[in-house]
C-alpha cells in the first residue's frame, strides 16, 4: 500500500478522534505513518492514554493494522513481576486484543493486530478499524480497572477475587 494512501486511512481516524482527543496528529516514523492520538485516562481524569494505529504493507495485497492503546507508564521495576502476573490472568478473560507489559520502559498497553484485503474499500476499512477500536475501549475500561487498582496497591488477593467473580 502507497504512503499516500495509508495517510489517508490515518487521517480519516483522526477525524473521528478529533472530537474527544486533546492532541491526534498522524507521523512519520521509521516504519511509515502512525496515528497518535491523546485522549482522557478512564482511570484517572487529571491523565491521559494515548492511542497509536499504524498500517503496513503485509503479503501482497494486504495491509496489517496495529492499534496499540498505552494505558498506564513509568511502572517501576520492583512491580513488574505483579503486574506482568496479572496481566497475564486478564488475558485469559479478553477475547479482542492483548495486555501487555513493556518491561524496557514499564508501559501497560493493549495491543490488536489485524490483516485486511488492500482491494477493501476504504470507508469499510476505516469503520472496521474504528469498531475495534470501540470494542478495545471496551476492554480497556472494563479489565484495565484491575491494573488500575493494583497500580494504586490495592491487595493482589482481592483484585484477583474480584476478577473470578466477574468472570462468572
Amino acid at each position: 500500500m502507497e504512503t499516500e494512501a495509508i495517510r489517508q486511512y490515518l487521517g480519516i481516524l483522526k477525524n473521528a478522534f478529533s472530537q474527544r482527543a486533546s492532541a491526534a496528529d498522524v507521523l512519520d516514523s521509521e516504519e511509515g505513518p502512525v496515528l497518535i492520538c491523546t485522549v482522557a485516562s478512564p482511570f484517572d481524569e487529571n491523565d491521559e492514554i494515548a492511542y497509536q494505529v499504524s498500517l503496513h504493507s503485509a503479503d501482497e495485497g494486504f495491509v496489517a493494522t496495529e492499534i496499540m492503546i498505552f494505558m498506564f507508564t513509568d511502572i517501576s521495576e520492583d512491580r513488574y513481576r505483579e503486574i506482568g502476573s496479572l496481566i497475564n490472568r486478564l488475558n485469559q478473560f479478553i477475547s479482542l486484543g492483548s495486555f501487555r507489559l513493556y518491561e524496557d520502559n514499564g508501559t501497560v498497553m493493549l495491543y490488536q493486530g489485524m490483516i485486511f484485503d488492500e482491494a477493501m474499500q476504504t470507508a469499510k476499512v476505516t469503520e472496521l478499524i474504528f469498531t475495534t477500536i470501540q470494542s478495545l475501549e471496551s476492554a480497556m475500561t472494563g479489565l484495565g480497572e484491575f491494573i488500575d487498582r493494583a497500580l494504586k496497591g490495592e491487595d493482589m488477593d482481592l483484585i484477583l477475587a474480584d476478577l473470578h467473580k466477574e468472570a462468572e
